[in-house]
């Protein structure tokens, strides 16, 4: 199958809610079941686990902050690099020995 007819494909499926696009990797994920279209997600440096969260109030503090300055966005993505819970304890265990 040819690459644009793949990204054709994860375009509907996005516009469908199907998938989330994390920007930072150009990567998608499978949408969770419920999940309006977050667009906010941990994302580990460690097991590249990425994990996607629906965080209203803060979607709402952006779009609040962005009228204070007169800015119009027209897409929210808040990004969060670290390690999840497995590998930061991991990490933990290795410095221990």
């Amino acid at each position: 199958m040819a690459a644009n007819s793949i990204y054709r494909v994860l375009l509907l499926f996005t516009e469908l809610g199907l998938v989330r696009r994390v920007e930072s990797r150009q990567a998608y994920v499978v949408a969770r079941d419920g999940d309006p279209g977050s667009d906010m997600f941990f994302l580990c440096d460690g097991c590249g686990a990425v994990t996607a969260i629906d965080q209203p109030q803060l979607a709402a503090l952006l779009t609040s902050q962005a009228s204070a300055l007169g800015f119009r966005p027209h897409h929210q993505v808040v990004e969060v690099a670290g390690q999840c819970r497995t590998c930061a304890e991991s990490q933990s265990i290795k410095e221990q020995t």
